[in-house]
């Protein structure tokens, strides 16, 4: 891809972002030398559009087949806005914790990454 097409399209995906995007705070929680959690939390801020995907999995048992539908939760961000996060960071959005499952570079053009979140179940019915 052209050097000036991608820079166009990295302007026009910040333009995105600045304009309708919302940030983020991602919080970790610190481990001691022993891998356990300490009380501290570290926490990185994000901006970004948060988006989700839907998927179908199918079920296929003897003659019957079902399809599971299956919703992803994401978030579209710049890579300028991503350096500090991890992947086991968490994030509070809508009164639900989710916590990043992938940071997926999207067209290996190094200008977007969508953030891929699992949401925490919490035993409630939402």
């Amino acid at each position: 891809m052209d050097k000036k097409l991608i820079g166009f399209s990295e302007q026009k995906l910040k333009r995105l972002i600045g304009r309708h995007g919302k940030e983020f705070v991602f919080k970790r929680t610190v481990k001691n030398d022993f891998g356990e959690p300490e009380n501290d939390v570290g926490e990185f801020f994000v901006k970004g559009i948060f988006h989700s995907e839907k998927s179908f999995l199918p079920n296929i048992k003897d003659e019957n087949g079902t399809v599971h539908e299956q919703i992803s939760p994401m978030i579209l961000s710049s890579t300028d806005y991503v350096k500090e996060i991890e992947i086991g960071d968490f994030v509070e959005i809508n009164n639900n914790k989710y916590t990043i499952t992938a940071i997926l570079n999207m067209t290996e053009l190094n200008f977007a990454v969508n953030i891929s979140l699992e949401r925490e179940q919490d035993g409630k019915r939402n």
